[in-house]
């Protein structure tokens, strides 16, 4: 089987992951995520989903594996540019790949971080994007992905990062671009192939498989160590319910939901992962995934507690992501450590080569 039709069987699962790169470290106290009082988050994490993007909505929908056995590698060709759809014009932007890794490193991880993290990031984004541009190729499409962060990976113009920085603009915009030009001939490559490539603003602790969020297993997707990010800012957050617009969402989401007596009895034992991700969790004579409370009541994590006192229902979560792949902050506490972007991403994607 070449890798063009290899491609095309794994459609389903990049698409679902694809609609996911990460979780901008940016966004941590974004306004943008502030959660209303119906539970209304506006990240997505797209996996079928658009949503946690960064992230938010629910996860992948169909299941779809990639096989790597018995088919012919092929080698691939490096884009220099990328086609990138605006989502407000509608207008195709064709970008050569420096511009974009500069713009989209910039968009995804905040430039304070140090240098290493950032080279790190920046051959993150570039596998990312490579991989989607030979799906995209695959399907036909006449851009390779959007500007939408919800949906792909974000991605900033000139004019929006001198006004996001202002007049930091040249300290920054140097800094970013000397990461970007370091390492901007290398991918990260699984059996041959650009991996998926996804990140995440900061973990649990540990960050988990693919197999336990998505549903998909990838040898290079596994659940690493990654404590420093309980020392990342807002590591916890509570947000917080009546009982009664708990009762509201839920009911909303499954009609069959019935729920009686306090609420203090409705929360059955959830099934959880090493990592702390909530796989399921029985509700009244319901259960519910993890994936769907994180999206129905707007929370920044699928590894979350749930505590009931005086008619009030917080739910206190740990990181911030989807979980999987690169930890953000834990790539920038590495990096103060005196690691090196090479190991920083040996580390959180195992089993891959830089090439």
């Amino acid at each position: 089987m070449t890798m063009k039709r290899h491609f095309l069987y794994s459609a389903v699962f990049s698409l679902l992951l694809t609609l996911i790169p990460a979780l901008p470290a940016y966004c941590i106290s974004a306004p943008e995520l502030v959660i209303s009082a119906k539970g209304e988050q506006q990240l997505t994490e797209a996996i079928t989903e658009t949503v946690e993007t960064s992230e938010i909505s629910t996860e992948p929908v169909e299941k779809t594996v990639e096989t790597v056995e018995n088919r012919e590698i092929c080698p691939i060709e490096k884009a220099t540019t990328y086609k990138v759809l605006d989502v407000n014009s509608g207008e195709i932007w064709e970008i050569s790949v420096r511009e974009y890794l500069i713009g989209s490193v910039s968009a995804e991880m905040p430039a304070s971080f140090s240098d290493e993290a950032l080279k790190a990031q920046a051959v993150a984004v570039h596998t990312y994007a490579e991989r989607q541009h030979i799906v995209a190729q695959e399907q036909g499409k006449n851009y390779d992905f959007t500007n939408d962060p919800a949906i792909h990976q974000a991605y900033y113009t000139e004019n929006q990062l001198r006004e996001r920085w202002g007049n930091e603009y040249d300290t920054f915009h140097e800094k970013i671009s000397s990461a970007v030009d370091a390492v901007k001939d290398e991918l990260l490559f699984y059996d041959e192939e650009p991996i998926l490539c996804v990140f995440h603003a900061m973990s649990s602790g540990k960050t988990d498989t693919a197999g336990n969020v998505w549903g998909s297993d990838k040898p290079y997707l596994q659940s690493v160590d990654s404590v420093s990010d309980k020392n990342a800012p807002q590591y916890e957050k509570v947000v917080t319910y009546t009982a009664e617009q708990v009762r509201c969402i839920l009911g909303n989401a499954k009609s069959s939901l019935y729920l009686e007596g306090n609420a203090s009895e409705w929360f059955g034992t959830p099934n959880i992962t090493d990592a702390g991700t909530v796989l399921s969790i029985p509700i009244g004579n319901e259960t519910f995934t993890g994936q769907e409370i994180k999206s129905l009541f707007g929370l920044r994590s699928a590894s979350f507690s749930i505590d009931v006192e005086d008619n009030q229902v917080s739910f206190t979560t740990y990181g911030f992501g989807h979980n999987v792949g690169m930890s953000q902050y834990g790539a920038n506490a590495m990096a103060k450590d005196g690691c090196t972007y090479q190991e920083i991403l040996a580390y959180y994607y195992p089993n891959t080569s830089l090439q």
